[in-house]
């Protein structure tokens, strides 16, 4: 498993390969157990594709940001999710309010 960035409202995808298909992986979120689609976990889903078993989080939060783990039997593999805020629209005005000033400057 490889650690993952987004952004908020972002999906972000672990992906834990087994060696044998057909087995049955159990995620965990900071030591919890997930269980995807119910409650808390409604933007939480899981897939499996031969030996390649994920984790999908739909719409990812700031408080997502978490470490992962995928456990099959007795192994187990962890990684970090990394959430990052989706600038606000006050940053975005400041962006280009000093852009425009910038393009002013040159122009003269």
């Amino acid at each position: 498993m490889s650690n993952v960035e987004v952004t908020e409202k972002e999906t972000a995808t672990f992906e834990c390969e087994v060696s044998k298909p057909k087995q049955v992986a159990e995620w965990y979120q900071a030591g919890g157990k997930i269980e995807p689609g119910v409650g808390d976990w409604s933007r939480f889903r899981t897939e499996v594709d031969g030996q390649i078993h994920r984790l999908i989080i739909e719409s990812a939060q700031l408080d997502d940001a978490e470490k992962y783990s995928c456990s099959i039997k007795d192994k187990k593999t962890s990684a970090k999710l990394t959430v990052k805020g989706k600038p606000r629209l006050c940053e975005n005005i400041h962006r280009i309010h000093r852009r425009l000033k910038q393009a002013q400057t040159f122009a003269i």
